[in-house]
């Protein structure tokens, strides 16, 4: 008796996955599907069948998926904010240090997953837009990055819009993602790229 197989695997919703076999010792035209179901985002599929290694199956971001993808940084250059103005009153405690470290090591966590992470800090609207401008025309991103101090501080609305329509004009292609702190910009990024 013949018992060769052979398979195909497909993934037909989100978060599942289906294998389709077909087995000689069932007979011509005899079929088998196999339903694996992920558990969690990103995480390795389960399954009553399952063949494949815990390795194979991983689809976490890591340096083989990110490898050559860039990002670019764009925020407030924190020693020009005054951090007792009320209107930061949403980022109690932080001070131009916190928010460069934070930054900084967000860039580094980026870097060590593969990521090209590049920093832009500008000021309140003199020369931001040229500087975003001249990163822009350095290189190609895939992502950006626009800080919650840029976007959430109600008097810097225009500057907001002014980057926004200048990343568009000038990288159309690129994802935006927008952190809500200096220490979440890696989460940010890891949704789009």
């Amino acid at each position: 008796m013949d018992t060769s197989a052979a398979s195909a695997s497909f993934s037909s919703e989100p978060g599942h996955r289906a294998v389709i076999t077909s087995h000689a010792s069932r007979g011509p035209g005899r079929w088998g599907v196999k339903r694996f179901e992920a558990h969690g985002p990103k995480n390795s599929l389960t399954g009553k069948h399952q063949n494949m290694n815990a390795e194979t199956q991983s689809t976490t971001h890591n340096s083989n998926t990110t490898a050559g993808k860039s990002v670019l940084i764009v925020g407030l250059d924190p020693t020009l904010i005054d951090f007792s103005d009320p209107a930061f009153a949403a980022f109690p405690g932080m001070d131009a240090a916190r928010v460069m470290a934070g930054v900084t090591a967000d860039q580094e966590r980026l870097q060590a997953m593969g990521y090209d992470a590049r920093i832009c800090l500008t000021d309140f609207g003199e020369t931001a837009e040229a500087v975003v401008l001249a990163q822009l025309r350095q290189k190609q991103f895939d992502c950006i990055m626009i800080g919650a101090g840029v976007r959430v501080i109600p008097s810097h609305f225009i500057l907001f819009e002014k980057l926004i329509n200048l990343v568009h004009g000038h990288a159309p292609h690129a994802k935006f993602c927008f952190n809500t702190k200096p220490t979440d910009t890696a989460e940010a990024v890891l949704r789009w790229v």
